[in-house]
C-alpha cells in the first residue's frame, strides 16, 4: 500500500513538473516572439531582406542573352551623331535604369554581374563593340545626371516618350546602387567607357 502511494506521488510530481516546464517554455517563447516583433519595427524595411532577395546574389534569371536584349541593344540604338540620338539616349537610359532596379542588381554579387556582362559583350560583333565604346560615355553621363538632378531634364524624357517610365523608376529604392553595379560591369568589360566627361 505504501509502495503504491509512493509511486502515485512520484508520478504526480513528474506530471506537475512537466506542466510547469511547459508553461515556462510557452511563456518564454511568447516573450521572445514579442521582443523580435518589436525589434522588427525598429529596423528599416531596406534592411529586411527576404529569402527570395537573398537568392538574388546569384540570380539565375540574369543571362547574357537577357543583358544583350535589355541593356546592350537599347544602348546600341543611340549612337552619337545619328538622327534623334539624344532622344534615343533618354529612352535607353530609362530602359537601363528600369532593368537594374527591377532586377535588384544591388543584391547581386558584382563578379557575377561582371561575368554575365562579359559573356553578353562577347555575343556582339566587332563593329557593335566599337559602337558601344563610342556610345557609353555620353549615356553614362546622362544616367548619372538624371539620378542626381532629375526632374531638371524631365523634358528630354517626355520628348522621348518615356516620361512615365523614368518617373516610376526614380521612385524606387536603391536606384544609384543598382546603377553602380551595372556601370562597374561596363567599366570592367569596356574600359573606354570609364570616361563620362565626354559630351
Amino acid at each position: 500500500m505504501k509502495k503504491t502511494f509512493l509511486i502515485l506521488c512520484i508520478v504526480g510530481f513528474i506530471i506537475l513538473a512537466l506542466v510547469v516546464a511547459s508553461n515556462i517554455t510557452s511563456r518564454t517563447q511568447k516573450e521572445a516572439e514579442e521582443r523580435y516583433a518589436k525589434l522588427q519595427e525598429t529596423i528599416s524595411p531596406d534592411y529586411m531582406f527576404s529569402t527570395e532577395e537573398q537568392d538574388l546574389r546569384y540570380n539565375p534569371q540574369l543571362t547574357p542573352g537577357l543583358f544583350q536584349e535589355q541593356i546592350l541593344q537599347p544602348v546600341l540604338s543611340c549612337q552619337p551623331g545619328t538622327a534623334g540620338s539624344s532622344l534615343k539616349a533618354a529612352y535607353a537610359s530609362a530602359r537601363v535604369l528600369d532593368f537594374v532596379t527591377s532586377n535588384h542588381l544591388h543584391l547581386t554579387e558584382q563578379e557575377y554581374i561582371n561575368q554575365i556582362m562579359a559573356d553578353a559583350v562577347a555575343l556582339l560583333t566587332e563593329e557593335e563593340r566599337s559602337q558601344l565604346q563610342e556610345t557609353l560615355p555620353g549615356l553614362f553621363a546622362l544616367i548619372e545626371e538624371t539620378i542626381k538632378t532629375y526632374p531638371e531634364n524631365s523634358g528630354l524624357y517626355d520628348d522621348a516618350g518615356c516620361y512615365d517610365l523614368i518617373e516610376n523608376v526614380l521612385k524606387r529604392s536603391h536606384v544609384a546602387e543598382n546603377w553602380a553595379r551595372l556601370k562597374t560591369a561596363f567599366d570592367v568589360c569596356i574600359p573606354v567607357a570609364n570616361n563620362t566627361d565626354q559630351p
